[in-house]
This record gives structure tokens, C-alpha cells and sequence, in this order.
């Protein structure tokens, strides 16, 4: 059951980023002239990396905080590591719920 549960999982995962890029590489290359699609292919795929990379940075650097925080008051390495985990893991879906309502509510103002 965890296996069909990790797998779906997955798939929905791979599903909204492949929706979320396809839409994004449409609006780049609309935006650009014709002359000039494969510089803003490139530009596309660089901005996705850029995203990536900070936002792993980010996450990692949280995440490091938190847990030698959580070391700090006297946390064992475990609880530690579970206490910052499940704090940046919280942050990361409270971030993007927030993105998301701004983008509904921008996107309902139109």
C-alpha cells in the first residue's frame, strides 16, 4: 500500500510540473519574436534553475538554522533534525499557499 501510495504521489508530482513548465515555456515563447525563439527557450529553462537552486539554497540554509537551533536548547541530533524538517516543510506549503491566493486574487482583479 505505501509503494501504490509513494508512486501516486509521484505521478501527481511529475504531473504538476510538467503542466506548470509546458505553461510557462508557452508564455516565454509567446512574449518573444519569432526570430529570437530559441534564446527565450534558453531563458526559460535558466529562470526554472535559477528557481530551483534558490530554492533548495533557502530550504537548506532554514533548514541548517533551525536544526542547530533546536541542537541549541538541548535537542538530541534526531530531534533536531525532525524539529527543522518539519518546520521548513511547513514554511515551503505555507509559502506556496500564500503564492497561490495572491495569484487567484491578482488573477480575479483582471
Amino acid at each position: 500500500m505505501l509503494l501504490v501510495l509513494g508512486v501516486v504521489a509521484l505521478a501527481m508530482q511529475g504531473l504538476g510540473l510538467g503542466f506548470f513548465q509546458v505553461a510557462y515555456m508557452e508564455i516565454v515563447l509567446a512574449a518573444s519574436p519569432l526570430a529570437h525563439r530559441g534564446v527565450a527557450g534558453s531563458l526559460s529553462m535558466l529562470t526554472r534553475t535559477i528557481g530551483v537552486v534558490t530554492g533548495a539554497s533557502v530550504l537548506t540554509l532554514g533548514f541548517h538554522a533551525v536544526a542547530a537551533a533546536a541542537r541549541g536548547s538541548g535537542m538530541d541530533d534526531t530531534e533536531a533534525f525532525l524539529t527543522a524538517f518539519r518546520t521548513m516543510f511547513r514554511a515551503a506549503g505555507v509559502t506556496a499557499a500564500l503564492i497561490g491566493a495572491v495569484v487567484a486574487w491578482s488573477a480575479r482583479r483582471r
